[in-house]
């Protein structure tokens, strides 16, 4: 961080707001294996499947280390004299504008209109019941057995 701020150096946060949909996602990328799942395209994804069999525990797991490593990101956050705090949900919602705060943030002309931005594609959208079997069991051990429940 002190180096951050002697050379004005500047840092974009990029953070995931919602832990749950993540640890979700981090299953679905992994397929629940070391092997990452690349999902170049619609085909891909629906290979994915519907819902997969996520263990409670691989979801409690992932929202601990999720939430210790956001509270990293949110003090260097804070400390850093000239960095910007994006959300993942801006940039599913608003990939245009997003990158637009990015290129002022760093100082650059405004390219977004070159750039392919209209690709981008939220993987796992819907219910978490669509995306996890037995969510409800699940929900409610994670709920007795974490913070994490709701």
């Amino acid at each position: 961080v002190d180096y951050f701020n002697k050379n004005n150096v500047r840092v974009i946060v990029l953070l995931r707001e919602n832990a749950l949909r993540r640890a979700i996602s981090s299953w679905h990328q992994n397929c629940g294996s070391d092997e990452l799942y690349n999902v170049k395209n619609e085909d891909d994804l629906k290979k994915m499947g519907g819902a997969a069999d996520v263990p409670a525990t691989f979801i409690a797991a992932q929202m601990r280390k999720f939430n210790s490593l956001k509270k990293q990101l949110l003090s260097i956050h804070a400390r850093v004299n000239n960095s910007l705090l994006l959300k993942y949900e801006e940039l599913a919602a608003a990939p245009n504008m997003f990158l637009d705060t990015i290129q002022d943030f760093v100082g650059v002309d405004r390219m977004t209109d070159q750039m392919s931005v209209g690709l981008f594609k939220k993987l796992h959208e819907g219910p978490i019941g669509e995306l996890v079997s037995d969510w409800d069991t699940k929900k409610k051990q994670i709920r007795a057995n974490t913070i994490y429940g709701d």
